[in-house]
């Protein structure tokens, strides 16, 4: 049984985005998202995290209150994004870039559309010592098969396959993500580009190494790691 039970009304990403002067303009990715977040024109990355009680261990049943929160970085404190598929590093710990928006948009189609994941996790490594890394929940498969379309766990246990309205569901969660990841690419480069982040990327022969590895593990096909393999290369 989980100690934390969702039992507030909570005002949303949306209302503490609007409080807090460190965002400014913002685009809320609020809608399928496993975790609701907000990625502002001046760099700043705001996560979202519900209200709610939280259990009390003893005999009898106690709770206390969880406030809802946002937690704000700015891109200048992250060293890296990595997206972690059913608990394994999904690009090998990305320097933002290309990688986190065109690769990463990739994984994850395989890993939704595909059918191929159970969870997807944006993984977060920052500059500060007190908060080193933070792990984003972006999709998980039990949220869309069985709670958002409860037929469709049926479907699949007795057919072998999901309804078209959790294919649609699907579809939507990708397409979001693939959003979020393309945002935090734009700021990457417009607030971190050429401050010595790109001196960082990893050689040629190390992305092909991450790529067969992604191969050999059944994310990515035989053909998309040959189109990738002629990018890096220029054939």
């Amino acid at each position: 049984m989980s100690d934390f039970v969702m039992a507030k009304t909570n005002a949303g990403i949306r209302t503490l985005a609007g409080k807090d002067s460190r965002l400014g303009q913002v685009k809320v990715f609020d809608k399928t998202i496993a975790t609701p977040m907000a990625v502002s024109e001046n760099g700043f990355i705001g996560i979202y995290q519900a209200g709610g009680q939280k259990r009390i261990p003893g005999l009898l049943p106690k709770f206390e209150d969880v406030p809802e929160t946002l937690t704000v970085i700015h891109i200048s404190d992250v060293n890296e994004f990595d997206l972690i598929v059913d608990n394994k590093s999904g690009l090998g710990g990305a320097i933002l870039g290309g990688l986190i928006a065109g690769d990463g948009g990739m994984i994850v189609g395989q890993a939704i559309s595909g059918g191929k994941a159970k969870s997807i996790d944006l993984q977060i490594k920052t500059r500060d010592f007190k908060n080193p890394q933070i792990i984003v929940p972006l999709y998980r498969h039990e949220s869309l098969i069985g709670v958002l379309n409860p037929s469709a766990s049926i479907t699949k246990a007795i057919f072998g396959k999901v309804t078209s309205a959790a294919t649609g569901e699907a579809k939507q969660r990708e397409q979001e993500i693939q959003e979020l990841l393309s945002q935090l690419d734009n700021v990457y480069h417009t607030h971190k580009s050429g401050s010595g982040a790109a001196a960082q990327q990893a050689s040629s022969a190390d992305e092909l190494s991450k790529y067969k590895k992604l191969m050999d593990d059944g994310v990515i096909t035989q053909d998309e790691f040959d189109a990738k393999k002629k990018q890096l290369l220029g054939l």
